[in-house]
């Protein structure tokens, strides 16, 4: 897979230009599952885990690499995982609160330029979920689009032109 059609942009080549001597590639995280990752890169598709160095830099969960991260990795050798030796500066990360009584963020995605917040208009439609979501990606630095699905299943009229209740509360969220 070419590194360009990933996102792999002027941002990350010039944050890349450290870890290029060490014989390390580029890699963007695709799937993370409790310490082990799933990365594409133009020399292949692999399994990783977090390398000792960076290991022992980690501060916080939100030092973890994160799907849409761009890392610095070294190839597997002998069967074993690729090794995540540094995580790339995010242009943008999106998070939020993590669940429970922890202050730390969870992490959801990095390096987001879009975010669809799709929420259904049947009776599970909820206004302050889609506000909750926009604010989030407001503050993660994300532009967001809202997606309304199942009109036909909605309770309130939806015709153009007719002052609609719905189209004027999402106007204004």
């Amino acid at each position: 897979m070419d590194k360009i059609s990933l996102g792999f942009s002027l941002h990350f080549q010039e944050a890349f230009i450290p870890y290029s001597h060490r014989n390390f590639e580029p890699g963007r995280i695709v799937a993370a599952h409790r310490g082990r990752y799933g990365i594409l890169s133009e020399v292949g598709d692999f399994d990783a885990e977090v390398g000792g160095h960076l290991r022992h830099e980690i501060v916080s969960a939100e030092d973890l690499p994160a799907v849409g991260d761009w890392v610095a990795f070294a190839p597997p050798v002998a069967g074993g995982p690729a090794i995540v030796h540094a995580v790339l500066p995010r242009r943008t990360l999106f998070s939020r609160g993590a669940a429970g009584t922890r202050t730390e963020a969870q992490v959801i995605a990095a390096n987001v330029d879009l975010a669809l917040v799709v929420c259904a208009l049947d009776r599970d439609f909820n206004l302050r979920r889609i506000e909750r979501y926009l604010t989030a990606a407001h503050s993660s630095g994300v532009r967001a689009v809202v997606v309304l699905t199942k009109a036909d299943l909605c309770e309130v009229d939806l015709a153009p032109g007719r002052g609609s209740v719905l189209a004027s509360r999402v106007d204004r969220a």
